[in-house]
This record gives C-alpha cells, structure tokens and sequence, in this order.
C-alpha cells in the first residue's frame, strides 16, 4: 500500500514542480527538483537559482491525502559565513526526514557559495525540544556552545 501512496504522491509533486518551474516562487526563479527522504517520500525541493544574493529560503513540499506538508529553511550569507536564521518544520511533517533533506540542501549550498562556516542559534521550547536539536546538529556535524550557538567548519 505504501508503494501505491508513493505512486500518487509522486505524479502529483510533478504536476506541482511543473507549476512551479512556471510560475516560480516569490519573484525570483526557483531550482525544483523531486527527491526521497530517507522513510522513501516523495517530496519537491526548491531553492533560489540565483545564490549571490544575502538571503536564500530552501522549500520542502509533499501531498498525502490532498493535503500539502511543507518545512523551510531560511539561510543568511555574509563575510564567508552563512547563517541557520530559521527551521520550519510544520507538524504534521515532523519525523519524516525533511529536516535532514533541508540541512543536506543547505550544507551544499554553503560548499558552493565557498561559505567557511555554517552558524546559528539554537532556540528551544523545552528540554524536549532541546535535546531533539542537539542530536539533529551533531548528527549533521555542528558543534554547539553553552550559549546554544551552532558552529560547523567546512
């Protein structure tokens, strides 16, 4: 069954990166392209073609049952540094691998802009929610002070 809702996902996100590669996003023109998370979903990711600009906003958008799921990523470039401003992962889209597909996204973004370090602040809602960044950054490589300022050098 999951197979078939995987199917179906996936002929809808292309007629939504086909809108898309239209239309765009914003006024500026949008890169779309359709990947897996690692659970097998189908999602469309979309990020801005132009990146010499100091602000960059990576999109994550699935349909499961009509409805739409979507997480963002808003990154800051300045002075070889690009900085996490926010993540935004909508819940129902929570634990389903978007977070890593946005870091993985945003990580290669900072390569290509030949960024030298990746920086942010961690703000938590609960011990919870800070235990759960914590692993997510030092998974994806940070380090992370007793401020809650991430750091990872590439």
């Amino acid at each position: 069954m999951f197979n078939i809702l995987k199917k179906v996902n996936y002929s809808k996100l292309v007629k939504e990166k086909n809108r898309a590669d239209t239309f765009g996003f914003h006024e500026e023109k949008y890169f779309n392209d359709i990947v897996e998370t690692k659970y097998g979903e189908s999602v469309l990711l979309s990020y801005p073609e132009d990146l010499n600009d100091e602000l960059a906003t990576i999109f994550l958008t699935s349909i499961i049952n009509q409805k739409y799921h979507r997480a963002l990523m808003y990154l800051i470039f300045k002075n070889n540094t690009m900085q996490i401003q926010d993540i935004k992962v909508l819940n129902d889209a929570k634990s389903k691998g978007y977070g890593d597909l946005l870091m993985e996204k945003a990580i290669e973004i900072a390569k290509q802009k030949n960024m030298k370090i990746i920086t942010g602040r961690m703000v938590s809602e609960s011990i919870e929610h800070r235990n759960r960044q914590v692993k997510y950054y030092t998974k994806h490589g940070f380090e992370i002070d007793e401020k809650n300022i991430l750091m990872k050098y590439l």
